[in-house]
């Protein structure tokens, strides 16, 4: 089976969590953030945050889960897209895209929101470019629905990496 970009990324996680020393010797930067340009990436789910939002001129308070999804660009390159969904009835449709996409739910089936199995599961979405602030960031505009609705791993990326 051939090693992949993300394969790298997961078995690499472990060490990049190991703790420092109060005295250790710091010798890494920053990675530079990669802007993907617009287009259909493959993502995985990295891990979720369940929040909750205070509410705003436009959304109503209510919980939130944030989601972080790994996408790599040609070069292999790995960036992070953070992801927010309001947990409203008004943007339910919104969070059954991404499971659809993720291929946990099928078009028109009712099923209870399970964060056990976001973690590794992939999928595939539309990446577009926002300005923010004078700056340029990665914003999801939609998830697609799979080729096939079958369930995708939850261990790791099935993308092209």
């Amino acid at each position: 089976m051939e090693t992949t970009n993300f394969d790298n990324f997961a078995a690499n996680a472990n060490a990049m969590d190991q703790e420092l020393s109060w005295d250790a010797v710091i010798n890494t930067d920053a990675p530079e953030y990669v802007l993907l340009p617009e287009g259909d990436y493959d993502f995985a789910v990295e891990k979720y945050e369940r929040n909750r939002f205070n509410g705003s001129d436009k959304i109503s308070p209510c919980n939130q889960l944030t989601v972080f999804l790994l996408v790599a660009n040609e070069n292999g390159e790995m960036s992070s897209i953070r992801h927010n969904f309001f947990m409203l009835k008004s943007k339910e449709g919104f969070i059954g895209s991404f499971l659809t996409s993720l291929g946990l739910k099928k078009e028109n089936e009712a099923i209870k929101l399970d964060l056990d199995k976001l973690v590794g599961a992939s999928g595939r979405a539309h990446v577009t470019v926002r300005t923010y602030n004078d700056k340029q960031y990665n914003n999801i505009s939609k998830f697609l629905k799979p080729v096939n609705n079958t369930p995708k791993s939850t261990t790791g990326f099935q993308g092209k990496f």
